[in-house]
């Protein structure tokens, strides 16, 4: 069998698998980073069809976040187009677009919600539903800074005390589906308020001009220049363990298996994934139960082709909350940022959304049914100039709703976690990837001398 001999072996070339690598071949590790398919990124990378770029996943970055801070650290080049809008869409048909000033955007949607209830009740001769604007967003302040006693409740029945109004709470499980992929029912209040307090701390969001799989190749780059290797199309068959120590991976390569030494191995496949290469023998059983309390959580990621602008028809460099809905959650009307992200005089807009519960299985057919039904819905155009280029449910592995995170360092020494399947509390999407990298680089630079 062919063998190789590299400081640190990388399973997986998502966000978590790159900016580690990136990282540890810049402070001088000899690194290889491997990947099982043809394209650099994991769900954050981008699909060409008809021309069309497509993003596997994410689609907005955050801004003065972990993921930017590496990419400066190591010299990688990021290049991504401000997004300084933010509209809401409320209301399930054709839904009227109020964008959001940069603060005191949830106080401002909440009055909104609350005089759209009040007219509705008036139309239809009921009591209305007010919102008690000012005494929810004290205690829902008081929760961020870790002052309000969520107790053990979900966020849902959190906000009930409060509020019965039906659209303050579809607003809240609209803005839960795209910052957890969970609902406001399946999340816990102390969750949502930690990751409000984070999302904080972002200056803002950017979207790649040329698509997301740009900017993992140039941490690719930094990986080449420093001395590393980068390998496409080679899947990790089985991580080598002796006497409780990673001692190196076996990896396919053009058909035939390759043998690497390593001093350190990082995988960027999910914690569920990792204990199965390594070998459930090798681990003891506390740390299974933990594995064991992942979800595979499921995104509807919806890319539509136009010859007419669907969403902020005006050109506007934003995204919309869609509030109210079948499955959709949020749109992001790409070819306002770039034109060459779709051929020639032709639009690309960019939809997530939620199926009703993680817990149930998702049935492919029924959610591009209702997801089809939304778009028509909200987008007039859609259904003279509009249609589905790819609909699709991206998984991510992710811990249970309220229960104890997976550490990033496992029982196995020298073998280290990182990606969503990690992520601490208050945390989501690729800055929370960045995060675990940052953290897990650091624990090797600190134990493994060079």
């Amino acid at each position: 069998m062919e063998k190789h001999e590299f400081d640190v072996a990388i399973i997986g070339s998502g966000v978590g698998g790159l900016c580690a690598g990136a990282l540890l071949s810049h402070w001088g590790y000899k690194v290889l980073l491997m990947e099982s398919t043809s394209r650099l990124g994991g769900r954050c990378s981008t699909e060409e069809i008809e021309g069309f770029k497509l993003s596997t996943g994410a689609v907005a970055l955050h801004r003065g976040g972990a993921f930017e801070d590496i990419c400066k650290e190591v010299g990688a080049e990021l290049e991504l187009v401000n997004m300084p809008h933010q509209f809401y869409r409320i209301g399930s048909i054709e839904g009227e677009s109020y964008e959001m000033p940069s603060k005191g955007a949830i106080p401002a949607l909440l009055d909104i919600v609350s005089s759209l209830e009040a007219n509705r009740a008036k139309m239809l001769g009921h009591m209305a539903k007010e919102v008690a604007v000012g005494k929810v967003m004290n205690l829902f302040s008081r929760g961020v800074r870790g002052e309000e006693k969520a107790e053990d409740i979900t966020f849902r029945d959190w906000l009930l005390k409060y509020t019965e109004n039906d659209l303050a709470h579809k607003t809240f499980d609209s803005m839960a589906c795209n910052v957890t992929s969970y609902h406001t029912y399946e999340v816990k209040a102390s969750e949502m308020f930690a990751l409000f307090a984070r999302m904080g701390t972002y200056a803002a969001l950017g979207v790649s001009s040329s698509g997301n799989e740009e900017n993992m190749k140039s941490l690719e780059v930094v990986i080449r220049s420093n001395g590393g290797e980068v390998w496409t199309e080679c899947p990790a068959q089985r991580i080598i363990v002796e006497n409780g120590l990673a001692k190196g991976i076996i990896v396919q390569k053009d058909g035939n298996g390759v043998e690497i030494a390593s001093r350190a191995v990082i995988s960027n496949a999910g914690p569920t994934k990792t204990v199965k290469l390594a070998g459930e023998d090798n681990f003891e059983n506390s740390y299974l139960d933990l594995i064991k309390k992942l979800n595979p959580v499921g995104m509807i990621l919806v890319h539509v082709a136009s010859d007419k602008p669907l969403c902020l028809e005006r050109g506007e460099l934003g995204g919309a909350l869609l509030v109210g809905l079948r499955r959709l959650t949020s749109a992001f009307p790409l070819t306002n940022f770039s034109s060459e992200l779709a051929p020639p005089g032709k639009h690309l807009l960019y939809c997530v959304g939620s199926s009703p519960s993680y817990l149930e299985p998702i049935n492919l057919e029924e959610e591009i049914e209702q997801t089809t039904l939304d778009l028509r819905d909200q987008f007039p155009e859609f259904s003279r100039s509009g249609r589905i280029l790819k609909c699709e449910v991206v998984y991510q592995e992710l811990p249970q709703p309220g229960r104890v995170r997976i550490p990033r360092d496992t029982p196995i020494k020298n073998l280290y976690n990182v990606g969503d399947g990690v992520q601490a509390l208050g945390e989501g999407g690729t800055s929370a990837a960045a995060e675990s990298a940052k953290e897990v680089a650091t624990i090797v630079k600190k134990r493994i001398k060079l």
